[in-house]
């Protein structure tokens, strides 16, 4: 009767993308972006890019899918629409450019307004200018959280979890160190840029690295 009703649960888990897909994203241009996400067992799921691409597979056995979805050169105001069925997901105000994951200890957790009376230089020159890059700079925050196995997607925190464009309010809790990196690489390479920051202060080095890395 347990496994009947796992079953039935699973059959009816519905379209889902993984967290990390939402509006203001930037995927990484000119490659073949992964994109996953959850469907009932044995369907078809096609993503399209408004940039002309399209991937489809079929979900797997678990309820998990992925694709390998190609992208054009960077710019803005893209869109990219999951369907299955007769279910449709649609992530608004996607950019194409440059994604970086930031890492590491509270040198990179430091946000641009710093740490209690620990100011950040230049923090007030670079806020004038925060909306000035805000549609340039996006950030997707993955605030701490611990595990002892690897993750397909990340845990949802109240309030939610999603990229954001760095206007000022946003700009201010941003890690000091990925926002300058992402503003010197927008303004030297004239794309968006996108930050993904997931930095813990105080971390070991292997928590970061791969069990068989680790193992070795």
């Amino acid at each position: 009767m347990a496994l009947l009703l796992a079953a039935v649960c699973l059959q009816a888990q519905p379209l889902r993308l993984a967290r990390i897909f939402s509006d203001h994203m930037v995927l990484q241009q000119q490659t073949d972006a992964p994109v996953w996400g959850w469907a009932a067992p044995g369907r078809t799921v096609t993503v399209e890019g408004s940039w002309g691409a399209t991937a489809r597979t079929r979900v797997s056995d678990d309820g998990s899918w992925r694709v390998s979805l190609p992208t054009a050169p960077a710019g803005t105001g893209h869109s990219l629409t999951v369907s299955c069925g007769r279910e449709k997901l649609s992530v608004q105000d996607v950019a194409l450019g440059e994604v970086w994951i930031c890492s590491g200890q509270s040198n990179m957790e430091m946000p641009m307004r710093g740490f209690g009376f620990q100011q950040i230089d230049g923090f007030r020159e670079n806020l004038l200018e925060a909306a000035e890059y805000a549609d340039r700079i996006r950030l997707f925050d993955i605030k701490s959280d611990t595990t002892h196995t690897v993750q397909a997607d990340v845990t949802l925190r109240a309030g939610g979890v999603s990229w954001e464009r760095t206007v000022p309010a946003v700009y201010a809790e941003t890690s000091a160190v990925a926002y300058l990196f992402a503003k010197r690489l927008t303004r030297s390479l004239g794309v968006p840029v996108g930050i993904i920051v997931n930095a813990w202060g105080g971390s070991r080095i292997e928590p970061w690295l791969t069990m068989e890395a680790v193992e070795s």
